[in-house]
């Protein structure tokens, strides 16, 4: 049976920052035969718009696909820790995720705090994800920074490849 997968993710279209490290890391980790047809990001430009009219219908849209759709949301936990509006959005969108049977990645505390190893300002987001993607720089990511457990959020750590893992078969050097 066919399959698609759909990331939801906080960037917007031009800038396309958070999907240019989830897909170098689907594409290094993941093979690809022809169990999966599709994969491809949705942009929320910002994850408040989560369960927003205009997301609903994008999901909506997708689910004509003829074969399983997957749908993804790929979000930041900011300073989940610190800040109690976070932590209460972060919340909204796994239950939200939770009550559609939608999956749950997270990076803490950003994409590039995980893949770069710190956060960066918001102009140099686009710069420093072209050079990651550039340098080959997902060969130099520890698995274990992308493979943290699903309910146990740990600084510069994600828990994407778990849920990658529920839907696609990883390489042999992986």
């Amino acid at each position: 049976m066919a399959k698609q997968i759909i990331f939801f993710v906080e960037t917007n279209k031009k800038a396309q920052t958070d999907y240019l490290y989830i897909k170098d890391t689907v594409y290094h980790f993941y093979d690809f035969n022809d169990k999966v047809d599709s994969v491809k990001p949705i942009y929320m430009n910002s994850k408040t718009l989560f369960n927003s009219k205009k997301v609903k219908q994008q999901i909506k849209t997708q689910m004509g696909f003829k074969g399983e759709t997957h749908v993804i949301y790929c979000i930041d936990t900011d300073q989940y820790e610190k800040d109690f509006n976070q932590q209460k959005i972060n919340e909204e969108i796994e239950t939200y995720c939770k009550s559609n049977s939608y999956d749950f990645v997270w990076f803490c505390h950003d994409v590039e705090e995980v893949y770069l190893g710190k956060s960066v300002a918001d102009h140099e987001k686009v710069r420093m994800a072209i050079i990651f993607k550039r340098e080959n720089q997902i060969n130099e990511i520890d698995v274990r920074k992308l493979s943290a457990k699903q309910d146990k959020i740990v600084k510069h750590q994600s828990n994407i490849l778990n849920v990658f893992d529920k839907y696609l078969e990883r390489k042999n050097s992986h």
